[in-house]
């Protein structure tokens, strides 16, 4: 189910029909639930596809927004642990977290 939702999905996006394809099925699993509290915790092809097309879209938005904020801390060479118990010998704790101040 999750490979064909995974197709589906990206077929559908590249085509800028994945918002109706998911509305379509969502409505179909709402119609069909005899119980509304198992509503999104099964495992159809509605709820693999909703959690897929979050992970399409939301990775896109995460990495134009916090993309080159991410890659610069990763590429810098100061220090940036604030947790006490983690801090290596030799670091301190209110100089890293300044460096957090960037």
């Amino acid at each position: 189910k999750e490979d064909l939702a995974n197709l589906l999905l990206h077929v559908l996006h590249d085509f800028q029909k994945a918002r109706d394809f998911l509305e379509e099925i969502v409505m179909l699993d709402v119609e069909k639930t005899e119980d509304p509290s198992l509503l999104f915790r099964g495992n159809s092809i509605a709820t693999k596809a909703v959690d897929l097309y979050m992970k399409l879209i939301g990775s896109k938005y995460l990495k134009n927004t916090l993309g080159l904020f991410i890659r610069d801390v990763y590429d810098n060479a100061q220090e940036f642990e604030v947790d006490t118990t983690r801090i290596a010998a030799g670091e301190d704790f209110l100089t890293n977290q300044q460096n957090l101040r960037m």
